[in-house]
């Protein structure tokens, strides 16, 4: 009886056991799974099964780490700048500050006496001597010409002097001087006004001079006279000048003028309106400030009669020629 029972009972697991047999082998044939795979799902499945309340606690206690970090280092940082900006005592911080009085008149007039109208000028007493141009053209012409001015005085008012001219043979061909008053009238502007001497082929003129002179806008300098003389006779100078800076010595002056008579002088050569105009270019380089030898170039041109006057006493209306010359002033 045993033994049909023992027997019944492996029928049953063998009948069980067979729907089971495609698992098990597919599950012998495995490839095995790496120790650390199975050691990083374990961790998870570790981690995954945390109960809520050991989450919580992990939580807090990081959150109370990150906090006790950032007070260290608020605490480094306020010592460092207190080592770099001490605090002053409590005594300095709590001193009040002192309450100045108002100052008396008397204390005000001190400090600002009254002004009067020239005190804002200069007083002293200075002067100035410029050879603008001392030159000898470069051709066959033996002589040589000068422009010359200078003045002593202070800021408002100067005794003036100009003089112009041409030696042509050892002899004098044509020269003038001025002697004139200059005031100041705006910052870089003068009037002038005086008397001046002319002497052309030994026949002179004498003129009063008016006129004004200074410096326009970008530095061109400027010079306009009004010469009146006897007889009716007038004339007017313009001139102008602009010096270019290659470098702090070395020195491009622009020249130009021009002379208009208002009636005919035969005796001089000189006919109404425009007579005379002139344009040059003069390279010098400064030695020292006071001292500049120089080179250039300049053309003259007559016009009208006098032009006409010119050519009838066998010289040329237009002329152009090189020169070099000296600069300086004391």
């Amino acid at each position: 009886m045993n033994r049909v029972l023992r027997a019944s009972g492996q029928c049953l697991l063998l009948s069980a056991l067979l729907p089971l047999s495609p698992v098990l082998a597919q599950h012998r044939h495995a490839v095995p799974e790496h120790e650390g795979e199975r050691a990083a799902r374990n961790h998870e499945v570790s981690h995954r099964h945390v109960l809520p309340a050991q989450a919580g606690e992990t939580a807090a206690s990081s959150h109370e780490a990150d906090e006790q970090a950032a007070m260290q280092a608020e605490a480094a940082h306020a010592h460092h700048h207190d080592h770099d900006h001490p605090h002053p005592p409590a005594s300095a911080q709590a001193a009040p500050s002192p309450v100045l009085a108002p100052p008396t008149q008397a204390e005000l007039q001190a400090a600002f006496p009254p002004v009067h109208a020239h005190h804002r000028h200069g007083t002293s007493i200075h002067n100035y001597t410029l050879f603008d141009r001392l030159e000898r053209p470069l051709t066959d012409v033996s002589g040589f010409d000068w422009e010359a001015s200078g003045w002593v005085g202070g800021d408002r008012h100067k005794l003036q002097w100009r003089s112009e001219g041409h030696v042509r043979d050892g002899a004098l061909a044509e020269g003038r001087i001025d002697l004139l008053h200059a005031r100041a009238v705006r910052p870089w502007w003068d009037t002038v006004a005086g008397l001046g001497h002319e002497k052309v082929h030994g026949i002179e003129r004498n003129w009063l001079a008016l006129g004004v002179q200074g410096m326009m806008p970008y530095k061109f300098e400027t010079q306009a006279t009004l010469s009146l003389g006897s007889g009716g006779r007038s004339a007017l100078h313009l001139e102008g000048e602009y010096d270019t800076l290659f470098s702090n010595r070395l020195i491009l002056q622009w020249r130009a003028g021009v002379t208009a008579y208002g009636r005919d002088d035969p005796a001089l050569g000189r006919g109404r309106g425009l007579a005379t105009a002139s344009a040059g270019l003069r390279l010098r380089y400064e030695i020292r400030r006071q001292f500049a030898p120089y080179v250039g170039i300049e053309h003259q041109r007559l016009f009208g009669r006098s032009a006409e006057a010119a050519e009838a006493s066998g010289e040329a209306a237009r002329q152009t020629h090189w020169l070099a010359g000296l600069r300086f002033w004391f």
